[in-house]
């Protein structure tokens, strides 16, 4: 395997710095326990979607640092057929000579992921369907449903009553979907519901921690797998 499968990511690492900044935004929050002040729930608007972002940010530099890995070195014989037939619709001149298929292929993951000038808007919201889209082109399939390395005690508690698949991939996909709807209904109302208490926002910022940890090390596995050929990265 890899040396680099082994580390984690630049993009995990920078990940765990912004959570380092959300999780000093909870000194301003009251301790108190009960229903939240219209102050304290602007913050837990704001807290809300600053860690949206870091999870955000987080997947497409991921699939940009990984892309950056595994074109530069995999066997042409182990591309998965899913990237072979989008990189078949390129020039025979662009995918031979200039800038080469592994370049290619590398312009069209970060294209997927922040967008470019040539066209493409990058990521809409990394919710996990996206998330499964953006990984394919990366070469990994169906990469939300390999989360079965996630701790189920990190699942928010106030929501899983309202889980309805039994695995635990699937317990996560439903969660992460549950807090892009959250901060969908904080941006667009320009305010957190009323609902939204202190516990809720310290379990959705320990969920994304966790998050960013075990899809790190699912997606390090599954790139080297890829790279080695052992078995299909889906």
């Amino acid at each position: 395997m890899p040396k680099w499968t082994n580390r984690y990511t630049e993009a995990r690492r920078h990940a765990k710095g912004a959570l380092g900044v959300a999780k000093k935004l909870f000194d301003y929050v009251d301790t108190g326990s009960g229903r939240p002040s219209e102050k304290e729930r602007a913050l837990y608007a704001a807290i809300t979607v600053f860690l949206y972002g870091i999870w955000e940010n987080y997947v497409e530099q991921l699939a940009i640092e990984l892309i950056r890995h595994i074109s530069g070195s995999i066997e042409p014989s182990r591309v998965p057929q899913s990237v072979r037939n989008l990189l078949e619709k390129k020039p025979t001149w662009d995918l031979l000579i200039d800038p080469g298929w592994r370049s290619l292929w590398a312009q069209e993951v970060e294209r997927e992921a922040i967008g470019s000038n040539t066209g493409g808007y990058g990521l809409n919201t990394a919710k996990s369907n996206n998330v499964n889209k953006l990984f394919q082109v990366v070469g990994i399939e169906n990469i939300m449903s390999h989360m079965n390395n996630f701790p189920e005690e990190k699942l928010p508690s106030h929501i899983l009553e309202s889980l309805t698949i039994a695995s635990t991939e699937g317990k996560v996909r439903e969660t992460l979907d549950s807090f892009v709807k959250l901060r969908g209904e904080i941006v667009h109302t320009g305010k957190a519901p009323t609902s939204l208490r202190k516990q809720h926002i310290g379990e959705w910022r320990d969920f994304i921690d966790q998050l960013i940890d075990s899809f790190d090390k699912t997606c390090r596995e599954l790139s080297g797998n890829l790279l080695r050929g052992d078995s299909p990265a889906s």
